[in-house]
């Protein structure tokens, strides 16, 4: 299924996405695809956290003043990946960012052009952004919309228009397991 140099990178599969204000509906009918898909990325597998910043600037001051509920430290428990994907953290493969692209982070984990297959929420927000940073930057970008939820299922098909327009610079595709 993996090519020997593709990495899987999981995005902000968090609590704070689980359920309430941000949470994704189908948050819960992706984990066993993600589970999959890392049976076979061992070693080559990187987690993504989104988390606030402490010190907000420009257009994040009233987007944390419109959400906050999450100005709260990246040690809360909110911010925690969730239980069902804690035992695929090992060692530095956890990637936490305050923004929702997670690009510049994975750079330092995978080197300038890998081949990533993106799995994780929201598809219409920090997969799409991290995608599409990635592929402008010459990464090889794969999403695996079977293992992506959206904020609303209008949501997730208007980004895998976004996501497909991007060919052949990203690839949308549903993984066989």
């Amino acid at each position: 299924m993996t090519n020997g140099d593709e990495w899987l990178v999981i995005i902000d599969m968090q609590n704070v996405f689980a359920s309430g204000t941000w949470g994704c509906p189908k948050f819960g009918t992706i984990i066993e695809p993600i589970l999959q898909l890392a049976a076979s990325y061992r070693g080559r597998t990187l987690l993504t956290r989104f988390v606030d910043a402490p010190q907000k600037a420009g257009s994040w001051v009233p987007y944390y003043e419109e959400f906050a509920f999450a100005n709260v430290p990246d040690s809360d428990p909110l911010y925690d990946i969730v239980p069902e994907l804690q035992d695929l953290i090992a060692g530095d493969n956890v990637v936490t960012m305050t923004t929702f692209s997670k690009w510049d982070g994975i750079l330092h984990k995978t080197g300038p052009y890998p081949h990533l297959l993106l799995a994780g929420v929201a598809t219409d927000c920090c997969v799409l952004s991290t995608a599409m940073q990635a592929a402008e930057a010459g990464a090889f970008v794969t999403v695996a919309l079977n293992a992506c939820a959206g904020s609303s299922d209008t949501n997730q098909v208007a980004a895998q228009n976004i996501l497909e327009g991007y060919a052949p610079l990203i690839k949308v595709e549903c993984i066989r397991m």
